[in-house]
């Protein structure tokens, strides 16, 4: 039973520009229909069209697990063996690197045989020395997500840099998250900090406001979030896409204002820890 879709009809698509525009037409895609995901540990599949880093980042945020196939062309000349080299070896050989984080885990992963795509993935973990696996010709890149439930990876104080701002207007976004450092970390899929893909401030001059989504003011929501009670203004910081690449600090952003938004949040400690949306 088909639960949502996007209808495309010629060149119109019910996609949200700014999600096109953050993430480009596949992830967009993916990322738009995630939006009705309100709690933690679903799982999510998709092929090397729809894959890219920002958006497995983005879901992991959301502690939304995700794998799928992707081109390595999407990824920032990650250490694995090339197709020649892989070729040389015994069927069922593999190349991976894994990169872990606080708040997240993620593999790539490069086979000769790459197929029955969602039993490796379940079984990676027993696959360190073989695998039995179909025939193909097909050499990729298994992507696998897998969020780290018991921490969020973030303290009160970083959640303050990165999404509270006693004043800002749109129009600020570039100069905000050039001032405040805010891009993604260098990982070893990724080894250097690159721009971060979209960011959203909360604006008000009391962080005892937005402490208190985590008490009395606010409310229980999904699995183990917390939403406001009260609302606030936000600007949302979407990353302007510049050919070639840009890499930090020179950034550019567009900013979109929005209005009495109820914010969602993850809390530790009766802190908030975690921007999950708002609404």
């Amino acid at each position: 039973m088909a639960y949502d879709f996007l209808l495309h009809q010629g060149t119109k698509m019910e996609l949200s520009q700014e999600h096109r525009r953050q993430l480009g037409l596949g992830a967009g895609v993916v990322y738009q229909l995630s939006q009705r995901i309100t709690e933690a540990n679903h799982m999510l599949y998709f092929n090397n069209y729809f894959t890219t880093y920002n958006l497995l980042e983005l879901l992991a945020e959301r502690k939304i697990h995700a794998a799928g196939t992707a081109r390595v062309s999407r990824f920032a000349r990650p250490p694995l063996q090339s197709d020649k080299e892989m070729a040389k070896k015994p069927r069922g050989s593999f190349d991976e690197v894994l990169e872990y984080r606080l708040d997240a885990e993620r593999a790539n992963i490069q086979t000769e045989d790459i197929q029955d795509l969602l039993h490796f993935k379940m079984n990676v973990a027993q696959c360190r020395s073989s695998i039995n696996m179909k025939i193909s010709i097909f050499a990729g890149v298994l992507l696998i997500s897998a969020a780290v439930l018991s921490v969020d990876g973030q303290s009160w104080a970083e959640f303050q840099n990165k999404h509270i701002k006693e004043w800002m207007t749109a129009g600020q976004c570039t100069q905000v998250m050039r001032a405040k450092r805010i891009v993604n970390p260098p990982t070893q899929v990724n080894p250097r900090i690159s721009c971060k893909t979209f960011n959203t401030f909360i604006i008000t001059e009391d962080v005892n406001a937005v402490r208190a989504i985590c008490g009395r003011g606010g409310a229980p929501y999904g699995n183990s979030m917390r939403i406001s009670t009260a609302t606030f203004p936000i600007v949302d910081c979407n990353l302007v896409n510049q050919n070639p690449p840009a890499v930090p600090y020179n950034c550019r952003y567009n900013g979109v204002p929005r209005y009495n938004r109820r914010i969602i949040v993850r809390c530790e400690n009766g802190e908030p820890v975690h921007f999950h949306r708002s609404q």
